[in-house]
């Protein structure tokens, strides 16, 4: 079992601010900044685990384009995407 915990410190009050002042350009595109910034760390977080902290790629050598077309072995979960069910004790 495996998981991702990414984050961007600080989006949040920018967010908040231009939307105070119905700034919804600027809005948008610390949100968007924020969000590919998360997804980027993910993918590089992704690959240290195979490569390194786990080992199981450790020869691993794809292109930008592999990467994106998901030619390595296993998933990369995604920031904000469950994986299971979350399992309730009673």
């Amino acid at each position: 079992m495996g998981a991702f915990a990414v984050t961007i410190s600080g989006a949040k009050k920018y967010i908040e601010k231009f939307a105070s002042e119905n700034d919804d350009y600027n809005k948008i595109m610390v949100q968007i900044l924020a969000d590919r910034m998360v997804e980027a760390f993910a993918e590089c977080l992704h690959q240290k685990v195979r490569k390194e902290y786990w080992g199981y790629a450790k020869d691993e050598s794809l292109t930008s384009d592999e990467l994106i077309h998901e030619k390595y072995n296993g998933i990369r979960p995604a920031p904000g995407y469950r994986l299971a069910p979350i399992i309730q004790k009673k």
